[in-house]
């Protein structure tokens, strides 16, 4: 915590140092794309998109999870969204889960954290269990649960298909991140319904 607090207080320095960057924050914000993807600390969306300030509206949670659309229920996700869309006007909706999710560990069984933690139950438990491809990664060469994860992802995807929003003109990408190995996936209908249609961009 200390490096971070020290890191804050260089913030300023860090703005006037390229001042072009950071120009951004005092205008209206234009981001290209809303991309949903889980609060893992290893996941930095910035440094795997090359984005600085302003390219990029986040939302993050346990799982990169959006609830299917339910009239009348208010959430974190479904508000995002709505502006992302509406105000923002973005046309570009990614989901991204990464290689060894604890989220998705916990739903396929294979990640089950060892202190009670019935918030992330209750998160967790209405959620469609992803296929998994029981092999372990050090005989298959696979990232963890690769398989679960892209599943989940494509789970997400048809999730969002229920928000009304998401019928105004938004493109829909799934994608993978194998922190494994620092390459992304996206999937292409084309070579796979499942986690098969899982290609490189």
């Amino acid at each position: 915590m200390h490096d971070l607090m020290t890191a804050a207080r260089r913030f300023p320095e860090t703005v006037s140092a390229d001042p072009q960057r950071w120009a951004r924050l005092s205008a209206p914000q234009e981001p290209e794309v809303l991309l949903v993807t889980c609060s893992d600390s290893r996941v930095v969306p910035a440094a795997v998109l090359d984005a600085g300030p302003g390219r990029v509206f986040e939302l993050r949670n346990a799982g990169a999870v959006v609830p299917p659309h339910v009239p009348g229920r208010a959430g974190a996700e479904q508000a995002t969204l709505e502006y992302a869309v509406r105000v923002l006007g973005i046309r570009d909706v990614v989901v991204m889960g990464h290689s060894g999710c604890g989220a998705v560990g916990a739903l396929v069984g294979r990640d089950v954290p060892a202190v009670e933690v019935p918030e992330v139950g209750a998160w967790l438990a209405p959620l469609p269990v992803p296929r998994d491809d029981d092999t372990p990664e050090r005989e298959s060469g696979a990232p963890p649960l690769a398989v679960a994860v892209q599943e989940h992802v494509l789970h997400q995807v048809a999730a969002l298909a229920t928000h009304p929003v998401v019928d105004e003109g938004v493109r829909v990408h799934a994608w993978f991140l194998d922190l494994t190995r620092g390459r992304v996936l996206r999937h292409d209908p084309a070579a796979g319904a499942g986690h098969e249609g899982f290609v490189a961009l």
